[in-house]
């Protein structure tokens, strides 16, 4: 239970840090909703576009359960304020007038404007968030408190593998129009490794596309790399852009190769820490499973839509 004296502010990031709440959505995507504005070439907006999408769907399911609380709480509120509204002399007056009969409901719509004013207020946006609170922790036996977890490690994942098929798509459209970029890839010691630039290969595709490979150069190399791990990711766009690759930032290295290593352990090892995880978290125990909290996933969602969005600046 929230004590009353605490702030509206203090009380949402204690929630914050229970429960994953959807405040992150629009300011999330203000940058990378410019830079899509800002591109010329269709092919990277939709991969942008596609990008966000996931992303966007994936805010939307972690935090699911609070906004069906929410939902409860505020109609709730609403039913309150409405009876509050109907007993009033005024209200019940205009509910004999000629516009009551026409369909316009009087009570409802004060009832609604005093819904408005209500949660404008300090007190009001404290007093929703508190009956959220209160719903959700009534809800959250032991046994969901597990699957509240669990929908926090399949976040993780999600996550993930947004920033991977972002990458493949980028890499395959820029490949295409910028084919001379192989030759970079081709010998660095680090991109030659991932990528089958040999004779033999391109042959086979040469004979497959009627020896014209100028616009399908990414599309080719994309089906030889996956970009399933960092590592991949890092090396092949430092090779591309350089120190203008977004993955050489420290910041931005070090959460993904986190988050990275989280979802192969959730995805191969079912969430139970191992010792080549307890390499890049030393707080966790070995044998344990892997517990997350909304910041977490928070922190994950927030440089990999900057990374994403830092990389499609990268072609304004």
């Amino acid at each position: 239970m929230p004590d009353e004296s605490e702030g509206y502010s203090d009380f949402k990031d204690k929630l914050k840090a229970k429960y994953f709440i959807r405040d992150i959505g629009a300011a999330l995507f203000t940058l990378l909703d410019s830079i899509l504005s800002a591109i010329g070439d269709t092919e990277y907006v939709a991969v942008g576009h596609a990008f966000r999408s996931n992303v966007d769907g994936l805010v939307t399911t972690l935090s699911f359960p609070f906004d069906m609380a929410a939902d409860r709480v505020i109609d709730e509120i609403f039913q309150r304020l409405y009876t509050q509204a109907m007993l009033e002399p005024k209200t019940m007056q205009a509910m004999l007038e000629p516009q009551a009969a026409e369909g316009v409901d009087p009570v409802a719509q004060k009832a609604r404007d005093a819904m408005k004013q209500f949660i404008r207020t300090e007190k009001g946006k404290f007093d929703f968030l508190k009956q959220t609170s209160d719903v959700l922790d009534a809800a959250y036996s032991s046994d969901k408190v597990v699957a509240a977890n669990k929908l926090l490690l399949q976040g993780t994942v999600l996550c993930w593998s947004a920033l991977e098929v972002f990458c493949r798509d980028f890499f395959t459209a820029y490949l295409n129009k910028h084919p001379d970029k192989c030759r970079a890839l081709n010998k660095d010691e680090d991109t030659k490794k991932l990528f089958d630039l040999s004779k033999d290969a391109l042959i086979q595709h040469l004979e497959g596309n009627k020896y014209n490979l100028s616009s399908l150069m990414g599309t080719i190399l994309a089906h030889r790399q996956d970009f399933s791990d960092f590592e991949s990711i890092r090396a092949t766009f430092r090779v591309l852009f350089q120190a203008a690759s977004p993955f050489e930032d420290n910041l931005v290295k070090s959460n993904l190769t986190l988050l990275a290593a989280r979802r192969n352990l959730i995805v191969h090892r079912s969430g139970l820490i191992d010792s080549k995880y307890h390499q890049h978290d030393k707080t966790t125990v070995i044998g344990q499973s892997l517990n997350l909290t909304p910041e977490d996933v928070r922190k994950h969602i927030a440089i990999t839509v900057s990374a994403a969005t830092a990389v499609l600046n990268l072609v304004v």
